[in-house]
C-alpha cells in the first residue's frame, strides 16, 4: 500500500522470456512516473503481464488475476498480455491492455489514480508530461510497428533480456501467440544497439536476444534490411559485453551464410535452442512447421561444424493431433541422434481458434502424458552425457548468485547450470561476474568446479566453450 507518502506497485509476469522483457519495461516506466516498485503483492497497484501459450498458462493467469482481485479489492489491476488479448479479462481488472498500447498504461493508471482520490502530490508534473509523451506514440497503428519502451530499462535478472521484435507471421496450427501478438514488428537497428550500450554500461555482460520469432527480425523493413546477422554484428562491437545470446531460433531459417555470419562473432554464446516440435515429418506438416527432420539435421550439422561441442537445446511436443507411437518413436531417435543438452517437453495443448483444435485423432491426455514423460526422461539422460563429456574443462561461468559463503551459481556460455567454489577469490562476488572454472564433477543436474575471477579482458575474449 501507500507507503512515505508514496504510490506503490508490484509486476508479475508469467510465461517466456519476452513477457519478462516487457514486465521490466513497465516496472521502468511506472517508476519513471514517480510510483514506487515493491516486491510484494501489497501495493496500490498490481500489473500482471498474462501469457497463453497453452490452456495451463492461461488458466494460471486467470487464477492469479481473481485471487488479486479478492486480496486487494482496492488496488487498480492492470492486465496485460496475450491471454489478455485473447479473453475478455474485465471482470477481474480495472484495465487491460492486452499486446498492443503498453506505453498507454502509465498515462491511463495516473487517470484510474486521480479518479480514486489519491494524493498525487508525490507525482511531479514532470511525470504526467513523460506519460503524456509516452503514450503519444502509441495512438495509432500499434499493431503495425514495433512499440519501443522509451525508458531506461533494468533487468530483474543477471543476464539481460532485450526485445528486438514482436509478432509472428508462420500461423502454426496448434499457437494461439500469432493471434495474440499479430504480425511481425521489428524494432530499429540504432534503438537495439542504444538499449544494448546502456545495458553495458549498467554492468550487465551478457545480453539475450528475445522476441516472438527473432528469426523474422527485418521481414517488415524495405528490403528485408537489416536482418539478425546485421543485429548481432552490431552488437558484438559493442565495448563491455561478452556474451551474446539468442533466444529461440526457427530452423526453416537457419542458412550456411546466417552460421558463417555468426560464426566470425567472439561473443557469440555457442548454444543454440532450435524448435524442433516433432521429429515426425508428417506431424510436422499438419503442425504448419516450414522444415522436415532432414533440414533440421542440416541445421544441426551446421551449427556443430563451427562449434563441434556447441550446446543445441529444444522444445518437444507431445501428443499433437494424430500423432503415432512411430511419430513419437522418430521424434526421440533424432532427439538421440542430435544429442540436445535440454530438452523442453509440453503435451499438446487443445487450443479454441486454432486449426489443430478441430483436427480428427485427437491423442488421449493419458498417452500424451506418457509420452512427455519418456522424453522428459530422455532430456534427463541426454544432458547428464554431454555434462559429463566437459569434465575435465575449464570454461567461463557468469555468476548468478552466491547460493552459500565460498559457493557460487551460474551458467556457461553454453548454458550449463554451474556450482562451483570461489577458489582464490576473497573479495565480494557480485551476480554478472564471470570465473574460470574448473568442471570436475556432473550432480543433480549440475556441473561442480572450482573458479577464479576472471578479470581480463583477454580471459573473457578467448574461446572458452
Amino acid at each position: 500500500m501507500t507507503t512515505n507518502g508514496k504510490i506503490t506497485f508490484f509486476v508479475r509476469s508469467l510465461g517466456c522470456k519476452t513477457n519478462q522483457y516487457e514486465k521490466d519495461v513497465i516496472a521502468a516506466q511506472l517508476s519513471e512516473a514517480g510510483i514506487e516498485q515493491v516486491f510484494d503483492e501489497d501495493a496500490d497497484i498490481f500489473v500482471l503481464n498474462t501469457c497463453a501459450v497453452t490452456a495451463e498458462a492461461s488458466r494460471k493467469s486467470r487464477q492469479i488475476l481473481r485471487r488479486m482481485r479478492r486480496k486487494a479489492s482496492d488496488a487498480i489491476v492492470v492486465v496485460m498480455g496475450c491471454e489478455s488479448e485473447l479473453s475478455d479479462l474485465t471482470e477481474w481488472a480495472d484495465l487491460c491492455i492486452g499486446t498492443t498500447g503498453r506505453n498507454l498504461i502509465v498515462k491511463q493508471v495516473l487517470k484510474l489514480l486521480e479518479e480514486r482520490g489519491y494524493d498525487l502530490s508525490s507525482i511531479k508534473e514532470t511525470a504526467r508530461q513523460y506519460a503524456a509523451e509516452l503514450a503519444s506514440g502509441s495512438q495509432d497503428n500499434t499493431a503495425n510497428m514495433f512499440e519501443d519502451p522509451q525508458v531506461r530499462v533494468t533487468p530483474s535478472d543477471s543476464r539481460a533480456q532485450l526485445k528486438i521484435n514482436d509478432g509472428c507471421n508462420n500461423r502454426c496450427t496448434y499457437c494461439t501467440i500469432c493471434l495474440a501478438r499479430g504480425p511481425v514488428r521489428s524494432r530499429q537497428l540504432d534503438s537495439i544497439v542504444a538499449e544494448a550500450a546502456d545495458l553495458v554500461r549498467q554492468g550487465f555482460r551478457e545480453i539475450v536476444l528475445t522476441g516472438v520469432h527473432i528469426c523474422s527480425y527485418g521481414d517488415d523493413f524495405p528490403g528485408q534490411s537489416p536482418d539478425l546477422s546485421q543485429v548481432l554484428k552490431s552488437l558484438n562491437n559493442i565495448e563491455g559485453l561478452t556474451r551474446i545470446r539468442l533466444g529461440s531460433l526457427d530452423p526453416a531459417r537457419i542458412t550456411s551464410e546466417f552460421v558463417a555470419n555468426m560464426s566470425q562473432l567472439e561473443n557469440q554464446c555457442p548454444h543454440f535452442h532450435l524448435s524442433m516440435q516433432s521429429g515426425s515429418d508428417s506431424v510436422l506438416k499438419r503442425m504448419g512447421r516450414h522444415y522436415d527432420s532432414e533440414k533440421f539435421r542440416e541445421v544441426a550439422l551446421m551449427l556443430r561444424s563451427v562449434w563441434p561441442e556447441a550446446a543445441l537445446t529444444t522444445d518437444i511436443m507431445c501428443g499433437f493431433p494424430g500423432e503415432t507411437d512411430e511419430d513419437h518413436r522418430q521424434t526421440i531417435e533424432l532427439c538421440q541422434e542430435v544429442g540436445f543438452t535440454k530438452i523442453h517437453v509440453f503435451p499438446y495443448s487443445r487450443r479454441d481458434g486454432t486449426a489443430a483444435a478441430v483436427m480428427p485423432d485427437q491423442v488421449p491426455s493419458e498417452t500424451a502424458r506418457e509420452r512427455t514423460q519418456e522424453m522428459l526422461d530422455l532430456s534427463e539422460r541426454l544432458s547428464a552425457a554431454y555434462c559429463r563429456r566437459r569434465i575435465g574443462d575449464s570454461t567461463l561461468v557468469l555468476l548468478e548468485r552466491e547460493i552459500s559463503p565460498g559457493v557460487g551459481e551460474g551458467y556457461t556460455r553454453t548454458y550449463l547450470p554451474c556450482k562451483f567454489k570461489l577458489n582464490q577469490f576473497t573479495g565480494n562476488a557480485h551476480p554478472g561476474d564471470i570465473f574460470l572454472v574448473n568442471l570436475e564433477d556432473y550432480e543433480d543436474g549440475y556441473l561442480l568446479g572450482k573458479g577464479s575471477l576472471c578479470d581480463s579482458g583477454e580471459d573473457n575474449k578467448r574461446f572458452y566453450i
